[in-house]
């Protein structure tokens, strides 16, 4: 999705002034071409996330649109307090890209890995958290993330995505995007699980398991008209995540659920309460874990065969 990144940044600033690019010791190709013709336009801070927060907050005050950029992980840990009391407390206009989502850093072990961020971000009032599914969504989330007026935090994979789309999808802040409709269970997705879950569906329609996808790259606001639906139609809904169990997409719509008082039959697939300390390819740690595409079939079996 980094590349996806690349794109749609340049295009971004070429096309707006006001829009400033804050790192955080981010040495990454990603920016190259800002670098070589905007290099008036970017703020390097080191390693030093939290104080690249706080320079981006008074860039916004300046009538500017700061974007900081480097790995999610850092961004919403090491940053949390700055991101809660300059940006967010003040409501300032500010953009957060956070690279690397889930088990993206795989190699790296669980001080890289960005499993809790969505928790940590839903919480902070004024806070919209945004989560691309593709390397093609990034582009229409980052527009809409800009043209947001307030604090976005936008979350996305590193490399080897695999794309499902044919051409630039739609996008709108709060809306959720119906990509397959389906009768027996429902699934809902975010982030890089997305491609998983439509080879799940290939393969469970042969077995006569009609698989409704809806993918959720809007966390906050989350679409509950579309979960409302889904659980009226499907009676069945399993949320798909590379996320830790708690305060991720599993809560959000349990969240819904239970306030709507639907009942429904409602299970999750992602990281359970604990640190993810296996190193390797990230395809291995998520079948590990289950979150995989033989994880995603065997749920759904399950939930819709009794298995």
């Amino acid at each position: 999705m980094r590349n996806g990144y690349k794109s749609v940044i340049y295009q971004l600033m070429r096309d707006n002034p006001r829009i400033i690019t804050i790192f955080a010791d981010s040495g990454t190709e990603e920016h190259d071409l800002v670098r070589r013709d905007m290099p008036e336009r970017i703020i390097e801070c080191g390693i030093a996330e939290a104080n690249a927060i706080g320079v981006a907050a008074g860039v916004a005050s300046s009538g500017f649109i700061p974007i900081v950029y480097g790995m999610g992980a850092f961004l919403a840990y090491r940053a949390f307090e700055f991101i809660r009391n300059d940006v967010c407390v003040q409501n300032r206009n500010v953009k957060i890209v956070g690279s690397g989502a889930g088990i993206g850093y795989n190699n790296l072990g669980p001080t890289h890995h960005t499993t809790e961020d969505i928790a940590v971000m839903v919480a902070l009032p004024n806070m919209c958290v945004l989560s691309p599914s593709t390397p093609l969504e990034v582009e229409p989330v980052m527009k809409a993330a800009v043209n947001y007026n307030g604090p976005v935090y936008v979350r996305f994979g590193k490399s080897y995505e695999e794309e499902v789309f044919t051409q630039i999808p739609k996008f709108e802040i709060g809306k959720a995007s119906l990509l397959q409709e389906g009768t027996d269970i429902s699934v809902i997705v975010t982030g890089s699980m997305l491609a998983d879950v439509m080879k799940s569906a290939e393969i469970l329609s042969q077995e006569n398991i009609s698989v409704q996808i809806i993918n959720m790259a809007s966390l906050k606001p989350i679409d509950r008209c579309a979960i409302i639906r889904a659980a009226q139609k499907t009676k069945r809904i399993l949320v798909v995540e590379e996320h830790n169990y708690f305060g991720g997409l599993r809560s959000l719509v349990a969240d819904v659920l239970a306030e709507s008082g639907i009942a429904v039959a409602f299970q999750s697939i992602g990281f359970p309460d604990k640190y993810c300390f296996e190193y390797g390819w990230r395809q291995e740690i998520r079948q590990k874990y289950h979150i995989s595409v033989e994880g995603i079939i065997s749920k759904i079996r399950k939930m819709v065969c009794n298995e």
